[in-house]
């Protein structure tokens, strides 16, 4: 058994999410500065987030969204990037959060297990009383810009098509112990364009 298979199992024994600079392939560490493009009520414009704090208790992350002049600081336990069952996006002014039963810019691990080992999980999204179901519908390569230059990397495509009109996407980076959302859709659609390493 190699290194990367011990710690594979150790993290699926724990629930915990090994997030520090070494583990994560986007390199991200304090300081690094994600950009994400959101389409939100047919406006378009970019949010910028910014890793305060990530180790081993979770990940901290200031963000701002200039169109609408909010900005805010949101704490990640690692428990909820652990098994939290509750996805948002809808952030207030100064919002901080450190309940272990939310998440944000990622699909808790246990989640992406489901998705990827059985083909389908269930989250709640925002403020919704009653979870969605995503299926796995494919695996897909997404480009980033890391640093300037563009990088391409694995991620999952989960799809829930109860609403035909809309469908609901969410996209995590193919990484089991980093599944990091690189996109998702459903009130509204965010996809992550950039990421500045310090």
């Amino acid at each position: 058994m190699n290194i990367k298979q011990f710690i594979g199992i150790l993290m699926g024994l724990v629930l915990t999410l090994n997030i520090t600079a070494q583990s994560n392939p986007l390199g991200l560490k304090v300081g690094s500065k994600l950009t994400y493009s959101v389409n939100q009520d047919r406006r378009d414009f970019d949010m910028v987030v910014v890793v305060k704090a990530i180790d081993d208790k979770g990940i901290t992350l200031s963000w701002q969204n200039p169109n609408l002049k909010t900005k805010g600081n949101i704490a990640l336990t690692s428990l909820a990037l652990a098994s939290a069952k509750r996805l948002f996006m809808n952030f207030t002014n100064g919002v901080t959060t450190k309940k272990d039963n939310l998440a944000t810019f990622f699909l808790p691990t246990t989640s992406f297990k489901e998705l990827k080992t059985s083909g389908k999980t269930d989250m709640f999204l925002e403020q919704n009383k009653q979870s969605t179901a995503f299926k796995l519908y494919m695996t897909r390569n997404y480009d980033v810009k890391i640093n300037g230059n563009i990088q391409q990397f694995q991620a999952l495509l989960g799809l829930n098509q109860d609403n035909a009109d809309h469908p609901k996407v969410i996209m995590p980076l193919d990484y089991e112990t980093f599944p990091i959302l690189l996109g998702m859709d459903w009130d509204y659609r965010i996809a992550l364009k950039a990421v500045d390493n310090p």
